[in-house]
């Protein structure tokens, strides 16, 4: 295994099964496979550093159910500090050190299940430090020159495709950020136009009417004229909200969550005349990745907007609490309230909050009654969506 041309050939199979075209966890895990059939390493798990670098969390892979729950996450100043991570991104064999305060001062359990012939795989990419993949064995391991060059060689090519894949979804999701602000343009130079012109058309309609109108006060014409000038002031109003919000959407990402969330509550506060509250609880130095953001954001706006057009409230509360594993947004008025199982969903969008919701694996709950306000609650787990440091 340690021919010179042999690990060439391993190099090259694992740098060709990489997708690098496309977002592929299955060929990251088959270069891992191959890793593990040419060394003989009974687990290969992935970590990597999260956007704070505090934290090192397991990739979710087929090693995820063979290591004990609480390793799912790692601290980040126990593991990655000199030997196990160097300058020079060099592989690290705890063999090496086992005398030594590094290895000893790491967890039992840690060492456990590690094992006193683990390697330490360093993930890089331009000088920068994601992670790193843990080989396993059942017996001893000697980290030879030569496989230490070829190790050194492996984390530098699946870094560059992590790091590559990483960009390439944030991309993704700033692009149909942007996609929305020009969505927002063409509903302001098209439809938002229409809508302006019927309103104008009713009101000339009015005027054309003038003389009949006080004869015709209360009848059909006249309630009908009154209904669908109602129906156009609401549409309006809708569609300003949407337009703001969907411009608004392309800036996610520059600011905290909870920056957000004020930002957007406070002008909707002054353009509704009403008191709002913000509160804001924080048990995580991690931020929301942007995937789950531009959803809660969505669904804050929704849900003001219904507050707007619907609830005759005179006080919004809006509470974010972002905690380890789940950030929850809530957004209560004290506002005339409905009965959730005679609205429909399509009325109040509450079949878009949801469908927005399910793609972060997030669920939306309603409670209100008549007279007694209403409350939505948006909660989203975060635990496996953070995304990872790229500095």
């Amino acid at each position: 295994m340690n021919n010179s041309s042999v690990l060439m050939e391993q190099l090259v199979r694992i740098s060709d099964v990489l997708d690098w075209s496309a977002e592929n966890a299955a060929s990251y895990n088959l270069a891992i496979a191959i890793l593990k059939e040419m060394t003989g390493a009974v687990l290969a798990p992935t970590f990597l550093l999260d956007a704070t670098a505090t934290e090192l969390v397991l990739l979710a892979d087929d090693e995820f159910s063979r290591l004990p729950p609480a390793f799912e996450t790692m601290p980040a100043w126990m593991h990655v500090r000199q030997p196990w991570v160097n300058s020079q991104e060099w592989p690290v064999s705890a063999a090496d050190h086992l005398t030594e305060e590094a290895w000893t001062s790491l967890p039992d359990d840690f060492r456990e299940w590690f094992g006193e012939s683990g390697i330490v795989l360093s993930l890089h990419t331009d000088g920068t430090h994601l992670g790193a993949i843990l080989l396993c064995f059942d017996g001893p391991f000697q980290l030879t020159p030569e496989l230490a060059c070829f190790f050194a060689n492996v984390g530098r090519i699946l870094g560059s495709y992590l790091h590559a894949q990483h960009i390439r979804a944030r991309d993704r999701e700033i692009g149909a950020l942007q996609e929305r602000r020009r969505i927002g343009d063409e509903l302001h130079a098209g439809l938002s136009q229409d809508i302006a012109a019927i309103g104008l058309s009713l009101e000339g309609l009015k005027l054309d009417l003038a003389e009949d109108w006080k004869q015709c006060k209360g009848g059909k014409t006249s309630v009908s004229l009154e209904n669908l000038d109602s129906i156009v002031g609401v549409l309006k109003t809708e569609l300003r909200q949407q337009m703001l919000s969907l411009r608004a959407d392309a800036d996610l990402g520059a600011r905290p969550l909870i920056d957000e969330v004020t930002s957007r509550v406070r002008t909707f506060a002054h353009t509704v005349c009403v008191t709002p509250s913000i509160e804001h609880t924080q048990l995580t130095t991690y931020p929301v990745p942007l995937s789950v953001t531009s959803q809660l954001i969505r669904v804050l706006q929704e849900s003001l907007n219904n507050i707007q057009v619907h609830a005759q409230a005179t006080h919004v509360t809006v509470s974010l609490h972002e905690a380890q594993k789940l950030v929850r947004l809530e957004i209560a008025d004290d506002g005339c309230g409905f009965s959730p199982d005679e609205v429909s969903d399509t009325r109040l969008g509450l079949r878009i909050m949801r469908e927005r919701l399910a793609q972060v694996r997030g669920t939306l709950t309603i409670q209100s009654e008549p007279g007694a306000g209403t409350r939505v609650i948006a909660s989203v787990p975060v635990d496996s969506g953070r995304e990872v440091a790229v500095l």
